[in-house]
Formats: structure tokens, C-alpha cells, sequence
């Protein structure tokens, strides 16, 4: 049962959701510190009074440095004499809340904390039992806009995660000071953990408070996402995939989805989307607007062949001098392309152009913004969320050519979702390869030719991939 000193705000109202809330200007510094720690970990940071404890535990996550793998729960007194409330994550399938206990995404921080001094504890992970008391100590003025959450101080990195809590970590603090044990299995990790320095106390406000800003982008941007309806296919599949996850998951792709869609001081230019398309264009034009007969059987003719290639492979890298499309599989895959975008199809042993691919040929900025609309085209539902998927990396700056990009991918696709029949994760190096008329596509725009030896390896000039993938997900 709910007590009347919590209020909680229903999700639906003004003051239930994030962003300015008239008549609330009050900022709160917390000191958290995590019970039994000696010497203590600490954090104290300065938020808004009215966070919803959704929001708090986010923070928490964050100011700490765990990774928001278990489950957690806020505990705290109301009146005296009555049993102390407990506040659960309601999205968190595997939360057995106990009777009375309160979702909280409806309780605001303010509601729990009024008076300097006041408490509320915080559980993270129900194994290790880390337990958090955080203790207000300031009650200050805001401008009603400033959202932001900043760290203050604090000592000592948190634990490492499932060390079996706070007596094993005590345990582990000693033997890191015991070189002759580093070589032992159990301390991989824990070395990992402190890098090799058995010194935990290496906390940093500086990259927390950068980590927040992040936090802060992800939630503005997923709010946004939320908020509009956008007719590109990206946004569609994204959503598809944002329906069936958590807070947390959502959250997590809502970072990437930020540094895709945040704004920049650069427009595309008309030459970046001419270099972009470049490729396709050859192949619109070859067909050109009154299209091509076909073979017998089905391929475009030699003229063609040689017309396109002269200009998508300008270098001549394929090897061979045939001007047959069957020996040509790069050419056939940029056909099959053009007409997964909607560009060309097959009309009575003909390939002619669509209406959108008409328009598009005549007007690099129309074929860009047609491509961009369309990304990713691949029809089977594991492929297409794929697509979407290194669609956002590309988005942010992190490239296929990058080693952060197959393993990044492999573990999005887990959060998805999608996994190998042996329930394995989805190797990272191969993953894009899936969503092959997606990657092709990209690829081509990055390199301006049909085919090539390498992607643009991170530190080269900004393949233009980067701004078309970020073009897919555009309001």
C-alpha cells in the first residue's frame, strides 16, 4: 500500500515524465556510499529534486560504474513505526516485487528525500548485495531548463561485478597486493578490473561526468525517437526492435542513436552526395530513361556492361575483360541492388526505370535522400534489424573497418535478440555480411567505386557512409 507521504506521479501527467516540471527549481548533492566498503567507495553528485527513481538508478549505475546487470530496489522510511517501503524496476522481467511495494518509475526523488540529512537505500544485485545509502546534503536552486547531473567527488573504483560481494572484494583488495598470486586464473579479471596496478582507487569525476552527458543525449535522443513517427525505414525497424526491450536495453541503443542523429555544424554537401551515389548513378544511367532489353537470358547487354563499369569501376580492379554480367557477380550485386532501393525492376524482358528511379537520376540530392530513405532493404527480419543495426554504428563514427565495430554489432544483435540455432552469439567479424545489400551500399558510397580492396580503415578521410547512414535515420 501506498503511503501518503510518497505521492507517486502517474506516468501519463506533466510531472511523471522527464524534462522541465513547472514549479520545481530545486537541486539536490547526494553523497552515495557503498555499505561495508573500507576504505569507503563514495560518489557525490548534484542532480535535480525531481528525478522519478527510475532516473535516480540510472545515475547510480553511472556515478558508480557498474554495468546495470541485476536487479536493484530502493528501500526507505516513511512514517516511523510503519515497515519501510520498497521500491522495485516494473520493466525488469524478473522482479518479484512483495506485496505493497511500489513500481518506481511513479515516485519522485523529492518524495523521498525532503530534509538535509535524510536517507533511502539502494540494493544492486540481489546476489552480491551491494547496498548504497545515499544521504541528501544540499538543498540548493536551479534554473528550471538545467537537467544536467554532474559528479562532484569521490574515492575508489566500485567492485568488480559478481565478485561475490563485499567480503570476497575485501578478499581480492588483499591479494591484489600479493604479485606472487597474479598469475593464478581467479585473477585475470580482478587484474583486468584494476590494470594491474592493484590500486582500486583510481576513480575519475572527469570520465563520469562524461558518461552522464552521454546518459543525458541517450534519454533526449530516445525521447525524441519516441515522440515522432518518422517515415524512413530505419526508424521503423528500430522501433520494431526498441518495442520488444527493457528501459535499460532501450537506453543502451538510444547512446548509439544519439551520436547518429545529434546535429552537425556541416550540411551534407552536394559533392558528398555525389560522390555517395555515384556508383548507382552509373548504373540509372546506363539504363537510362527508356531502360534496356535484356538477354535471352535475363542479363543486361555488353553495351551496358561496358557503359556501367567504365564508370562504377573507373581503375579497372576487376579482373577479366569479359563485358558478360554473369561474369561479373560485383554488377550483378549492384542490379539486384538498385532494385531492392526501388530504383529499376524487370518489366517484359526489359530492366527500366521506377518513377522514383526517373526522378532520382536526374538529381544526386533525390537518389541520396531515396537511398537513405530505404536503408536497410533486406527482406528477412534477422537481416533487415541487422541492417538497422550497423546502420546506427556507421552513424556514430564506428566503422566496419574499426575491431570495435564486429564485436559492437555481435552484442547489439544479442540485445535484440537474435543469436546463432546453438544459442551462441552472432559472430561479430561476419554479422554485417547478413544485411549484404545494406553493407554494399554503404561501402560503395564510402569508396565511390563498385569495387575495392578495403573499407576506409578508421584515421582515413570520413567515408561518406558516415552522414548517408546518419541521412536513414533524419526526421
Amino acid at each position: 500500500m501506498v503511503t501518503p507521504h510518497l505521492h507517486p506521479v502517474p506516468k501519463d501527467s506533466p510531472a511523471g515524465r522527464s524534462g522541465v516540471r513547472a514549479g520545481f527549481s530545486s537541486s539536490f548533492t547526494i553523497r552515495v556510499e557503498l555499505v561495508g566498503s573500507v576504505p569507503p567507495v563514495w560518489r557525490r553528485f548534484r542532480c535535480p529534486s525531481d528525478l522519478r527513481l527510475d532516473e535516480l538508478h540510472q545515475v547510480l549505475q553511472t556515478v558508480m560504474g557498474w554495468t546495470n546487470s541485476h536487479l536493484h530496489q530502493f528501500t526507505f522510511d516513511t512514517v516511523p513505526g510503519r515497515p519501510a517501503v520498497v521500491v522495485y524496476d516494473p520493466c525488469d522481467p524478473y522482479a518479484e516485487p512483495d506485496p505493497g511495494a511500489v513500481p518506481e518509475d511513479t515516485v519522485r526523488l523529492d518524495r523521498v528525500l525532503r530534509s538535509v540529512g535524510e536517507t533511502v537505500e539502494y540494493l544492486y544485485d540481489f546476489g552480491d548485495s551491494w547496498e548504497h545509502v545515499l544521504t541528501l546534503e544540499d538543498i540548493s536552486a536551479r534554473a528550471s531548463e538545467d537537467r544536467a547531473v554532474r559528479c562532484l567527488a569521490g574515492e575508489r573504483l566500485a567492485p568488480p561485478e559478481n565478485v561475490g560481494g563485499i567480503e570476497s572484494y575485501e578478499d581480492l583488495l588483499k591479494a591484489l597486493h600479493q604479485p606472487a598470486q597474479w598469475r593464478h586464473p581467479d585473477m585475470v579479471e580482478a587484474l583486468e578490473w584494476t590494470g594491474r596496478t592493484g590500486r582500486p582507487d583510481t576513480f575519475g569525476a572527469d570520465d563520469t561526468n562524461k558518461a552522464l552527458d552521454r546518459d543525458a543525449r541517450a534519454r533526449a535522443a530516445l525521447g525524441r525517437f519516441e515522440e515522432h513517427q518518422l517515415g524512413n525505414a530505419a526508424p521503423v525497424v528500430l522501433a520494431g526492435i526498441m518495442s520488444r526491450l527493457g528501459t535499460d536495453a532501450r537506453l543502451h541503443l538510444a547512446g548509439f542513436l544519439a551520436d547518429t542523429t545529434r546535429d552537425t555544424a556541416e550540411p551534407v554537401t552536394r559533392e558528398v552526395m555525389v560522390r555517395g551515389t555515384h556508383v548507382i548513378q552509373g548504373l540509372l544511367d546506363g539504363v537510362g530513361q527508356e531502360g534496356v532489353t535484356l538477354t535471352a537470358a535475363g542479363y543486361l547487354p555488353p553495351a551496358t556492361v561496358a557503359e556501367v563499369m567504365a564508370v562504377a569501376d573507373p581503375e579497372n580492379v576487376w579482373v577479366g575483360a569479359s563485358s558478360r554480367e554473369i561474369d561479373i557477380p560485383p554488377l550483378a550485386a549492384l542490379r539486384e541492388a538498385a532494385t531492392a532501393l526501388g530504383l529499376t525492376w524487370k518489366s517484359g524482358g526489359r530492366l527500366v526505370l521506377t518513377l522514383a528511379g526517373r526522378k532520382a537520376r536526374r538529381d544526386p540530392q533525390v537518389l541520396w535522400e531515396h537511398i537513405a530513405s530505404r536503408l536497410p532493404v533486406e527482406r528477412g527480419i534477422a537481416d533487415r534489424e541487422i541492417g538497422v543495426l550497423g546502420l546506427l554504428l556507421i552513424g556514430a563514427d564506428i566503422l566496419p573497418g574499426a575491431d570495435q565495430f564486429g564485436a559492437t554489432l555481435s552484442a547489439l544483435a544479442g540485445i535484440a535478440g537474435w543469436q546463432t540455432r546453438t544459442g551462441a552469439r552472432i559472430d561479430g567479424s561476419t554479422a554485417f555480411q547478413r544485411a549484404e545489400v545494406t553493407r554494399l551500399v554503404l561501402e560503395w558510397a564510402s569508396t565511390g567505386v563498385l569495387i575495392t580492396s578495403h573499407y576506409p580503415r578508421p584515421g582515413e578521410a570520413e567515408p561518406v557512409s558516415v552522414p548517408l547512414a546518419r541521412a536513414a535515420f533524419a526526421r
